[in-house]
């Protein structure tokens, strides 16, 4: 979940250029319809630019909302980009670039420990030193409780659980021995 106020300008430019982008895919399988009518099946002609043109769009309907799916269609839309040289290699080569940026994969839902990795626990431990002091002494007093058995325990009877006062021969709720 992204908490600024305002979407990160790198979401934005991904935004308009899938959508710049499906909008060229559109035009070109419309291009393709007027040249090729006639030449060969009307959905191998134009329905692949078509398709790709509407994934675009939703790819950038998704980035515009922050939906996290988006990220991943993006990377999977700018790699099949890459295929469709000289343009789309262009337009993917930009797209990925945008989409790895750690404020793009924030905003779109990841934690920064997906994000930065190990490299994030250093980073906290850099930043807030006492933080992570104050953390290894609360863990170890915890251990330290948990091992030590309290001074005085209070005896209690091995029937029914009640506990007994120091020097008593009988339960006073059971009514057993005690010893």
């Amino acid at each position: 979940m992204y908490w600024a106020e305002e979407k990160p300008g790198k979401v934005e430019a991904l935004t308009v250029l899938f959508a710049v982008e499906g909008g060229a895919w559109f035009f070109a399988a419309l291009l393709l319809d007027f040249f090729f009518r006639g030449a060969g099946p009307p959905s191998l002609c134009c329905g692949v630019p078509a398709l790709l043109g509407a994934l675009d769009l939703v790819v950038a309907y998704g980035l515009w909302n922050l939906s996290g799916w988006s990220w991943t269609a993006g990377i999977v839309l700018a790699a099949v980009g890459l295929a469709f040289v000289p343009v789309g290699t262009v337009v993917g080569i930009i797209a990925l670039i945008l989409l790895l940026r750690p404020e793009v994969r924030l905003a779109l839902g990841e934690t920064p420990w997906e994000v930065y990795g190990a490299a994030y626990g250093a980073r906290i431990r850099q930043a807030y030193p006492g933080l992570m002091r104050a953390r290894a002494e609360a863990a170890a007093a915890l251990r330290r409780l948990a091992t030590e058995a309290p001074a005085n325990p209070v005896p209690v009877c091995a029937t029914c659980g009640a506990e007994l006062e120091p020097g008593d021969m009988f339960c006073g709720k059971c009514g057993s021995t005690v010893g």
